[in-house]
């Protein structure tokens, strides 16, 4: 899943926006602009290809146990093409949920995002959402917590 994830971030770099998002959003997928809505492909084609770059970055990735939905987070950052000046930058984070096609494929079947003043900068690494998670009382992972004295 991460590996689609990056190749969603490099098909942006590569093709532009519009190509990449029709690529990697679920037929039905769920886009917040800024409330959730279905369609999200359908406003991507009606869209014109924004004068921009969309470089973003996985930093934390849940697999669920059957494999067949995810999440994932990190760091985006979108930039006017024409201005690469600080002023045209406009940083933020994205939360996505992809579900495995049939074919096996991952794509995106929620997409969201907010704004955030930060200091952007692409993950090195992608943490597990499930790492330091034991099996509870159903079987699926739980993530451990201690309580407070």
């Amino acid at each position: 899943m991460v590996a689609s994830e990056r190749a969603f971030a490099a098909a942006s770099l590569e093709k532009g926006l519009h190509e990449a998002f029709l690529a990697y959003l679920a037929p039905d997928a769920i886009g917040f602009d800024p409330v959730p809505a279905s369609g999200a492909r359908r406003r991507t084609k009606a869209s014109l290809n924004r004068a921009g770059m969309l470089t973003w970055g996985p930093a934390w990735v849940a697999v669920s146990s059957a494999g067949d939905l995810a999440l994932s987070t990190g760091p985006w950052e979108f930039r006017l093409k024409e201005d690469a000046a600080i002023r045209s930058r406009a940083p933020g984070y994205f939360f996505s949920v992809w579900r495995r096609q049939p074919d096996g494929t991952w794509k995106v079947a929620v997409d969201a995002g907010i704004s955030s003043p930060m200091t952007f900068a692409i993950p090195t690494a992608v943490e597990n959402g499930f790492a330091g998670a034991h099996p509870g009382p159903s079987g699926r992972a739980t993530r451990r917590t201690h309580a407070s004295t």
